[in-house]
């Protein structure tokens, strides 16, 4: 009932509660130890004032006893209680003939003259003095010392009972810090659950998963959080619906076009090759024609890039095979060496962590061919003249790690932001001799295919770097 309360008006209560219940708590407590002292009294303790009681009775039979006491100890010894009153009897001149109290209680006669009969007090004790008359005349006294305190009989009845005067004091900060951390507690689980869905919930939405609502009803400020985050999560899931159908219509649309582009494409170079063999080299048609048959050409490459990234876009199969792993990397660099040297492009290749053992790795041998050739193509392109490009692959215990580096202008910082994006181009001085934009986008979608990430980056001494590594399967 009280977790459906605005939380203002929950802290409210809560305080007004403890406050509440830490007085009633502490009335009962009191009643309960006056109880108990009331049950107890004069048979587990004795009231502060109990042997002050017996004074009058004590001193009345002294009175009778006379000047006999001073002389008679036994008399006294019977008389008086052992516990709870001491006593000391002295003669005319002050002087202690006996008694129990060891302390000197009379400094001397004119004391003993001036204090006679009253009750007196030394430090935590109260003294009274009963005088011994012969006749008229002063023969001595009897001083009754006791104090003005409970008295326990039994020892675990001082430490029980003696502690519940202190108990009494000190209840209300133990019943409000009890009731506080009760309540602290119990506000504490009326946040947890509505907190604990809408953690789930984000997860949810950060995972992408937008079918699910928050249950939590209350007329609070959470219940009005759970009710707009439902509402958020709705309206983002109806933009996204939208920007997913938009996407998958783009998609739709690039495929299609893109088939529709491969014929024409393909006649048009056809065409142009059969008219240019028809054609007498040199001549401003057989030029043309040229033209004609290296746009269509680049035209061909770029659809099948296009239909290529459709289809990795639909699909996430990947199939592994065992390979040869230098071998493979051997081999490819072989084939881009020889692509370099019309520029006189060196390509190195640096292998490190493989064994013989080790040499065969489970992979997608055509996905990974073609990262390669994407990455190496880009990299051919924008290296200058004598210029080279190293490659660098490392085996480590679970991945596969790729570092591929040229001498070329590097990348500029719009490009490192994009430079994964579809149809990215660059800026002027990495694409000047053009491109479909897709290459680098293509290596990205088949690296995260395999499980692995990418990024690309300008090496500390010049010239761009892409990095990227791929698990290992088992």
């Amino acid at each position: 009932m009280l977790a459906k309360l605005s939380l203002r008006t929950q802290f409210i209560m809560s305080f007004v509660l403890i406050i509440v219940l830490t007085l009633i708590s502490t009335g009962c407590l009191t009643w309960g130890v006056f109880y108990i002292l009331a049950r107890t009294e004069n048979e587990r303790f004795f009231p502060a004032n109990y042997y002050e009681k017996q004074i009058p009775s004590l001193e009345a039979r002294i009175r009778d006893f006379g000047t006999t006491l001073l002389d008679d100890e036994s008399t006294l010894w019977e008389l008086i209680p052992h516990e709870g009153i001491t006593y000391q009897v002295f003669d005319a001149e002050g002087r202690v003939l006996y008694g129990t109290e060891t302390a000197q209680v009379i400094g001397g006669p004119e004391e003993l003259l001036h204090l006679i009969n009253t009750t007196y007090r030394r430090q935590d004790d109260f003294i009274r003095l009963v005088p011994l008359f012969a006749g008229p005349r002063l023969e001595g006294a009897v001083a009754l010392v006791y104090e003005l305190a409970p008295y326990y009989p039994v020892v675990m009845d001082r430490v029980l009972l003696g502690s519940l005067p202190y108990l009494l004091v000190i209840s209300p900060v133990i019943f409000v810090v009890l009731f506080t951390i009760l309540f602290a507690r119990r506000f504490s689980r009326s946040l947890r659950e509505p907190v604990n869905m809408l953690i789930e919930a984000s997860r949810k939405v950060q995972a992408h998963d937008l079918d699910f609502d928050i249950p939590y009803k209350a007329n609070n400020e959470l219940g009005q959080l759970c009710q707009s985050f439902n509402e958020m999560k709705d309206a983002l899931k109806e933009s996204l619906r939208a920007q997913w159908q938009a996407e998958q219509r783009r998609r739709d649309m690039v495929a299609a076009l893109a088939h529709d582009l491969k014929t024409p494409f393909t006649i048009i170079q056809g065409y142009a090759q059969a008219l240019g063999q028809q054609t007498e080299e040199g001549t401003k048609e057989s030029r043309y024609l040229q033209v004609i048959a290296e746009n269509a050409h680049r035209g061909g490459d770029l659809v099948q890039e296009m239909l290529y990234a459709a289809e990795l876009e639909e699909s996430t199969d990947s199939t592994s095979v065992e390979v040869d792993f230098p071998t493979f990397l051997r081999e490819k660099l072989d084939i881009y060496q020889e692509l370099g040297s019309s520029q006189n492009i060196t390509v190195d290749l640096e292998l490190s962590g493989f064994a013989d053992d080790s040499s065969q790795i489970k992979a997608d041998k055509a996905a990974l061919s073609r990262i390669l050739d994407n990455i190496m193509m880009n990299n051919l392109h924008h290296t200058p003249v004598g210029g080279s490009i190293s490659v660098t692959v490392r085996r480590e215990e679970q991945a596969l790690r790729f570092t591929i580096r040229d001498t070329g202008p590097g990348f500029s910082s719009q490009d490192l932001q994009r430079l994964f994006d579809k149809f990215y181009r660059g800026d002027q001085s990495r694409s000047a001799q053009g491109g479909s934009g897709l290459g680098l986008y293509i290596v990205k979608q088949l690296v995260e295919r395999m499980g692995g990430g990418v990024h690309a980056c300008n090496h500390p001494s010049g010239g761009a770097c892409i990095e990227f590594y791929l698990p290992i399967v088992d």
